[in-house]
């Protein structure tokens, strides 16, 4: 889904200064609304225009893509391309002709330019400052200099960036995708997110969709033979649950075994699953 199509869908929800809703529907005023947006394409930015007028890269007005939010005294906008915008007015949210140019105060961009794959449905920030010390030395958990990294480099690189991918294991699984994509790792996790997952291919060590899907009769009810729905369930549900995901890691058995890993991260599933990723399985 693409960035318009993810400001698209909060047209209609109601104005209020101040106020703080988190989804399409609920009250939100026009910074709230940007960065729900941005938050929706995994981008994390601040509260505020005060403060998001100065983060992410200024633009100028000729140079727009879709998504670039144009800042105002006191008001921004987000650009959808031909002329158009989509903002949290005294109406709510709408989508209208850009309004005004000569007060226009500043042009940023949060998003990746000329990104032709969104990860933002499979991306844990955290986890990919977690794995990699550079990041971590570097970034100290911005996750708009994180994200920014993820696209211009991380792709490429082949490194993870969330709990159900790893690029270079996938490749190294199947030998299909290796003779057709060698180490073009943006292409093998475009692969994975167009095909692989609905194909019941398995994505990284901790999870097997196939494995996830047959181990639980609440979720095959759920969701029958929806693969992206047991891939989103692990995200959001799964893993702090503790729910075994794969033949090679058992969370529970993990954490029962090492009581280091007991005193350090108690009933904290989620933990377990990094510590493995990050150590355990070098270990």
């Amino acid at each position: 889904m693409s960035v318009v199509d993810k400001a698209r869908r909060y047209i209609g929800s109601p104005y209020a200064f101040g106020a703080n809703g988190n989804n399409p529907g609920e009250r939100m005023d026009c910074s709230k609304f940007v960065q729900n947006v941005m938050r929706d394409m995994g981008v994390s930015i601040s509260r505020s225009t005060h403060t998001q007028k100065n983060e992410g890269q200024a633009i100028n007005f000729n140079n727009m893509q879709p998504g670039d939010c144009i800042y105002y005294n006191g008001h921004v906008v987000m650009y959808i391309g031909n002329g158009k915008i989509i903002h949290a007015s005294p109406n709510g949210v709408v989508e209208t002709n850009i309004y005004d140019r000569k007060n226009i105060i500043t042009i940023r961009r949060f998003l990746p330019t000329g990104s032709d794959i969104n990860v933002s449905s499979i991306t844990d920030l955290d986890l990919y400052c977690a794995l990699n010390q550079d990041l971590q030395n570097a970034f100290h958990g911005n996750h708009g200099a994180l994200n920014r990294h993820l696209y211009e480099y991380g792709l490429k690189e082949g490194r993870i960036f969330g709990y159900v991918f790893d690029p270079r294991f996938y490749s190294d699984k199947y030998g299909d995708i290796k003779n057709a994509f060698g180490n073009d790792f943006k292409a093998v996790t475009k692969h994975y997110l167009d095909y692989g997952i609905n194909e019941g291919r398995q994505g990284i060590v901790i999870f097997d969709v196939n494995y996830y899907k047959n181990a639980y009769g609440d979720l095959r009810n759920a969701f029958g033979g929806d693969n992206k729905k047991y891939v989103n369930h692990f995200i959001q549900y799964g893993l702090n649950e503790g729910r075994r995901a794969s033949n090679e890691f058992d969370p529970m058995f993990y954490k029962n075994k090492y009581g280091d890993l007991q005193n350090a991260f108690g009933n904290n599933m989620k933990a377990y699953y990094q510590h493995y990723l990050q150590y355990g399985r070098n270990e």
